[in-house]
C-alpha cells in the first residue's frame, strides 16, 4: 500500500487525537503552525511527522498501533533503526536470577 496524500493526513489526525501532540522522542509539543507548507516549507524539522515504531522497511505496518506523532527532524534522525522497548524495573529478563539474592553492600561473614 502506498504512503502519502490523504491517507497520511487522516492517520496523522488520528495519531494526535489518540497519543497527544508531543514528540515521542524529545517530548516537546508539536505546533500545528509548523505544518503549514506555505509558510515554513515541507521540510521544517519541527513539523508533524508520523513515526513507525517498527519501520516499514523492517515489516512494520501502517496501523495506528504502530504510529506515533513526532517532529520531522526527530524522525529523520532515527532512520530505520528499531526502537527497543523501554525496560521496566521488574523485568526479570534483564538480570540473572542470582542478581537480587545478595546485594554487594550486605555484610558477609569472612
Amino acid at each position: 500500500m502506498s504512503w502519502g496524500g490523504r491517507k497520511v493526513k487522516d492517520l496523522a489526525r488520528l495519531a494526535v487525537s489518540m497519543y497527544g501532540s508531543s514528540c515521542i522522542y524529545c517530548k516537546e509539543p508539536i505546533v500545528a503552525d509548523y505544518s503549514n507548507e506555505a509558510v515554513y516549507g515541507h521540510n521544517h524539522p519541527r513539523r508533524l511527522s508520523l513515526e513507525h515504531l517498527i519501520p516499514r522497511s523492517r515489516g512494520g505496518t501502517d496501523s495506528i498501533e504502530n504510529l506515533r506523532p513526532c517532529h520531522l527532524g526527530c524522525n529523520s534522525h532515527r532512520g530505520n533503526r528499531h526502537r527497543p522497548p523501554r525496560p521496566t524495573s521488574c523485568d526479570p529478563s534483564l538480570f540473572p536470577a542470582s542478581f537480587f539474592s545478595s546485594a554487594p553492600w550486605e555484610m558477609r561473614p569472612p
